[in-house]
């Protein structure tokens, strides 16, 4: 209850475990429909039935928002759960996909240097959206891995080729946008692929 605001509802910025209540209330104890002794004694003892929202997540989440409209009470929790198959990713760029496949870190392609690819995206994402920012993004963000300073981009930047200009300073810095993957198994060669920091 140490949770909960004077009014029973949980307050902003409180962290929720499984079974924690969310909203505290109680109904009066209605007769209806109710036989026996005990259901006429406790209807006139002035009993009151239990109508508390717990957190019923499996996991736990904290309070962002909670809005209050007449009678209704919105409560807004974030949560932080493990990736499931099935769930959706998205880029900035109206690049989406569904998880298809969760592996571990030593099942996962690599780089030659032995960094292990995160999330490997399927290439038709990107004529599909006809979007060359998330290409640029990855390719911005090499450069900002190297130089430690973050890449700023003017948005509608007017006379700017910015393929131009992310190419040229990928080398100028010594990158590449393209990497040599290797199976981590048979630690044969699978070819070249864009490899990169994308916001997912």
């Amino acid at each position: 209850l140490a949770k909960l605001d004077d009014g029973g509802v949980v307050r902003v910025g409180q962290k929720l475990s499984p079974g924690d209540p969310i909203i505290a209330a109680t109904k009066p104890f209605q007769l209806k429909d109710r036989v026996g002794l005990g259901a006429i004694r406790r209807s006139m003892s002035g009993s009151h039935t239990d109508k508390s929202i717990p957190w019923e997540s499996d996991f736990e989440g904290e309070v962002m928002a909670v809005h209050k409209t007449g009678d209704n009470i919105a409560v807004h929790v974030r949560t932080v759960e493990p990736m499931q198959i099935g769930d959706k990713m998205a880029g900035r760029y109206g690049n989406k996909g569904i998880v298809t496949m969760i592996l571990d870190d030593k099942d996962m392609p690599h780089t030659k240097d032995g960094k292990h690819i995160e999330v490997a995206l399927n290439p038709s994402g990107i004529p599909g959206r006809m979007n060359v920012g998330q290409v640029l993004e990855v390719a911005a963000g090499k450069i900002a891995e190297k130089t430690g300073k973050t890449y700023f981009v003017k948005n509608f930047e007017h006379g700017v080729d910015q393929v131009a200009r992310v190419t040229a300073e990928l080398k100028m810095h010594g990158l590449s946008d393209t990497e040599e993957i290797f199976d981590p198994g048979t630690k044969q060669q699978l070819g070249t692929a864009m490899v990169g920091p994308q916001h997912m």
